[in-house]
């Protein structure tokens, strides 16, 4: 075919320039480009140029073939100067003939050469895919690796401008599919010379996908890839971007969008990671998958079809992957229209990803992920206080102002019940210590195991309920019914059988034992109400309202029902001299019968509250399906067996059973100091007005540090202020130990010793309760809301099974090393012991104090527990909350 008018002008221009010095002239620029310090910039077109004659001054045996990569310079003036360097031998023009030329450039690849294939675009070398595929990539296996192809066909590749459907089209997904291919696209001038040369020298056929807009776009490139040996190994990726947000991944131009849309993302504070992927097949799949594990989110950018594309294969390799459960949001991909690209300008720019694009689908991805609040952690400060990004969002999340009710509502609830725990927890085990020794108080501690124990019948309670009265509205009336008369009932007697505590031991721990256990069942149906009545915005603060709840009624329990039932508190600061009585202003049996009382005027109240708030109604879609979908009636017993299968597959993952067996030791280091510091200083002469006074001074603060402690407990690293609580725990104590040995031998409490016992309730009130919310919140950010209010309370039972289980043993432990006797020969076993000990005229004699030796061996256990679970929380905080959920679910 003869050279049209244009081409014969420009190949009489090109032969001008280089009578003129052309090919001296662009000689001096390399040898300029080699010797300039640091970096500079250069041309795609140029790099390409450069590579290739750089090869072809490489290897004799690589030669160029192609239409008009000879006498016209190639059709986009990649192969200029190479005709007049090496001759027509290696710079070959061929006719329109693309399967003609393609099969014998195969031909002589399979002689022993090493061809480069030129195409004025891939969309002609569809003429020739039968020579690419059949002869080409299948020649080495057919022949059992006798036979190998070394051969480049490169050539633009995807769309240009105005050109129309036939010649737009992304071959990327087409080769990446074939075995025996390699596929390469890179971006940058840098990526072209050291991709192409790799290329070249790689024995087998390689598909160098090159970007027809790309020829003429400058890049920075370094000196180090100005050096003819400088190659880019096939198969690894760039990280142009690094971030720890968001990771974007694409190939050939479009990675321009992509890192345009992440300094726009960095405005918002979301550090975007860019990967450009540079090789097809093979593909660098280890690369996203680090990235993705970092960033929790993919977004893919590709110019070709949606279907059966490079995002497509990226996706799948992440979902066959351990990096599946790091995301926290569904995978995005940007992609070329599902239409022939229009050949009309406004048209064709819809049909292909820009930096909006790209922009939109990130921004998608990150609202999808409901933990997301663009919330980050200063370094600086180890990640302990949140700082805003920008503008965008305060350092605090605020609770919403329609939330507020619902909010007031759960912290009674959650009051209601810590006045039975308080109780069974807190008050009986001082009125009992008073006659009991601290075995026989370990006895009474069993009836706390409810409360620890309600993972068994959780799913029932989440199961079986009436749609009419509401799913947790039809446990909590019944139960705080039950659980109010029962305190009228046992108002009636408890004071008389607690004269004698000794003989019915098994009565008060029974009864106790009920109580614990309603409040066990209403725990577990508040805390499903808690995910469902709070907007998403505000659903950290349930945490919050359990925290004030349950401490304000644990206080009213503890430390208000223990000054009022002190005679001598009362009469102290009550009552006036005049007025002083032997009797306590309050007794057991009339707290109990006012709470009751309490019971069942909330659950009246209940009685009207919608389950669902308003509000909620107008929530987005995704999230008002959610709490639909398990507010949902089923059928009564399959939605039971669902529960218990649901929960039996929790209880399978992998992350969880390592959470177990976390929270199951955690606890133990401090079990002698929060069990019986308080119970030995009693002993020891503390009056209960005194301790009341110290614990009642405390629960501001406690209240204080609850709030506050939600909001540090934002974020990605909840546990790490429940690790800083842990080693706070343990100081805590320690200086228990030196708390108790100090105490005065007179028994006379000094300002200065009662300080002290004041400071060791603050900072023991600090600690526990920064673990206390730290981990409240994390359950919050790892609860399945699908299964309701059991995922919450199954790690929540385990959590309070780990600080109960050890109690019992505590205690007897302390008996056991505990070597007392009375100096008439008696062993002393208890206080009722002492007592008659001293009306005999004897002295108790302590040679050996069990608290002191089980409280340092609890210490020393917790520390060796601290090294191991800090790696372990840092671990399990740092995953996605699909790490969470079940897999296959519904």
């Amino acid at each position: 075919m003869a050279p049209s008018k244009i081409a014969q002008t420009a190949m009489l221009a090109s032969r001008n320039l280089r009578k003129a010095g052309q090919y001296q002239a662009m000689r001096m620029m390399e040898r300029n480009a080699a010797t300039t310090a640091g970096t500079q910039t250069m041309t795609v077109r140029d790099a390409l140029n450069s590579a290739m004659a750089e090869e072809l001054d490489h290897d004799d045996d690589v030669f160029l073939m192609g239409e008009e990569v000879a006498k016209y310079n190639g059709a986009y003036k990649i192969s200029r100067g190479l005709l007049d360097r090496f001759g027509e031998r290696r710079i070959i023009d061929t006719p329109i003939t693309e399967m003609g030329f393609t099969g014998l450039a195969v031909g002589a690849a399979l002689h022993g050469l090493k061809p480069i294939v030129e195409f004025m675009t891939f969309n002609f070398a569809m003429q020739s895919i039968d020579q690419i595929i059949n002869s080409a990539a299948k020649t080495f296996y057919m022949s059992g690796g006798t036979q190998p192809c070394n051969i480049t066909f490169r050539g633009p590749n995807g769309a240009a401008a105005g050109v129309g459907a036939q010649h737009s089209q992304c071959y990327a997904a087409w080769y990446g599919s074939i075995p025996g291919l390699k596929v390469l696209s890179p971006y940058s001038a840098e990526d072209y010379r050291g991709l192409f040369k790799a290329a070249v020298r790689d024995p087998n056929p390689v598909i160098f996908l090159e970007n027809e807009i790309a020829y003429g776009e400058s890049f920075e490139i370094s000196e180090e890839s100005l050096s003819p040996d400088f190659v880019i190994p096939i198969g690894k990726a760039k990280i142009e971007k690094e971030g720890t947000d968001l990771t974007i991944v694409s190939h050939s131009r479009n990675v321009k969008h992509a890192l345009e849309a992440a300094e726009e993302l960095e405005k918002s504070g979301v550090k975007a990671e860019v990967i450009n992927l540079r090789s097809i097949k093979p593909l660098d799949v280890p690369t996203i998958i680090e990235s993705v594990k970092k960033t929790n989110h993919l977004v893919t950018v590709e110019a070709g079809f949606p279907a059966f594309g490079v995002g497509s294969e990226i996706c799948a390799q992440i979902m066959e992957s351990e990096a599946f459960d790091y995301l926290d949001a569904p995978v995005e991909r940007c992609t070329g229209c599902e239409v022939p690209t229009p050949y009309a300008k406004e048209l064709e720019d819809f049909a292909f990803p820009d930096k909006e694009i790209v922009l939109r689908a990130s921004r998608k991805v990150l609202e999808r992920d409901e933990a997301n609040n663009f919330v980050r952690f200063d370094e600086e400060n180890d990640g302990l206080i949140p700082i805003a990004n920008s503008e965008k969002t305060s350092t605090t999340i605020k609770l919403q102002p329609q939330d507020r009710p619902a909010f007031f509502m759960l912290v009674i609830l959650y009051m209601l019940q810590g006045v039975p725990v308080g109780l069974a927890f807190g008050s009986i085990p001082f009125l009992l210590k008073a006659k009991l020794s601290y075995s026989q108080v370990g006895v009474f501690s069993l009836a706390a195991y409810p409360y620890s124990l309600k993972l068994l019948w959780s799913p029932i309670v989440d199961a079986l309920y009436s749609p009419k009265i509401g799913r947790r509205k039809s446990w909590i009336i019944p139960i705080q019914t039950i659980s109010g008369l029962t305190l009228i009932y046992l108002g009636s007697f408890i004071d008389s059988i607690l004269e004698n505590p000794q003989d019915h031991l098994s009565t008060i721990t029974g009864c106790f034992f009920m109580l614990v256990f309603f409040c066990a069942t209403q725990d577990i149906a508040v805390d499903g109400w808690a995910l469902t009545c709070l907007s998403k915005d505000s659903l950290s603060y349930a945490s919050t309202a359990q925290t004030i709840g349950m401490n304000t009624g644990y206080f009213s329990s503890f430390t208000i029902f223990l000054a009022l039932s002190s005679p001598d508190f009362v009469n102290k600061y009550i009552r006036s001299a005049a007025n002083a009585k032997p009797e306590p202003l309050i007794t057991l049996g009339s707290y109990l019968f006012i709470w009751g009382w309490m019971f069942l005027f909330v659950t009246f109240l209940v009685f009207f509250v919608p389950e669902q708030p308003s509000h909620l109604q107008t929530l987005s879609a995704p999230f008002t399906t959610e709490k639909q979908l398990y507010n949902h009636p089923k059928s009564t017993w399959e939605e039971l067996k669902n529960v218990y299968v649901a929960m039996y597959h929790v209880l399978k993952l992998r992350n969880v059973q390592m959470l177990i067996l976390i929270l199951l030791i955690a606890k133990f280091g401090f079990q002698v100091n929060e069990a019986a510091t308080n119970l030995k200083l009693i002993e020891k002469g503390l009056s209960k007005e005194d301790l009341s006074i110290s614990v009642l001074i405390n629960f501001p603060f406690e209240m204080f540090i609850g709030y506050y402690a939600g909001t540090w407990a934002q974020g990605k690293s909840p546990l790490k202020p429940w690790i800083y609580g842990f080693a706070g725990r343990l100081l805590v104590a320690l200086a228990a130990q030196v708390l108790v040995y100090c105490f005065p031998s007179d028994g006379v409490v000094t300002p200065t010793y009662f300080a002290a016992i004041i400071l060791h309730h603050l900072l023991l009130s600090f600690v526990l309760t920064v673990q206390f919310v730290s981990l409240c919140a994390f359950f919050n950010t790892i609860a399945d809301p699908v299964i309701g209010g059991t995922y919450m309370t199954t790690l929540n039972t385990v959590s309070n099974f780990g600080g109960t289980w050890p109690r019992f043993f505590i205690f007897v432990l302390i008996d056991k090393f505990t070597d007392a006797v009375c100096l008439t020969g008696s062993v002393v076993l208890n206080e009722i012991d002492k007592e008659t000990c001293v009306k005999a005229g004897g002295h108790v004699n302590v040679f050996r104090d069990g608290y002191y030796y089980a409280n340092f061996i609890c210490v020393a256990c917790g520390a060796i527990i601290l090294i191991w679970v800090r790696k372990k929380a840092i671990y399990l905080q740092s995953l996605p909350p699909s790490a969470w959920r079940m897999k296959g679910q519904d």
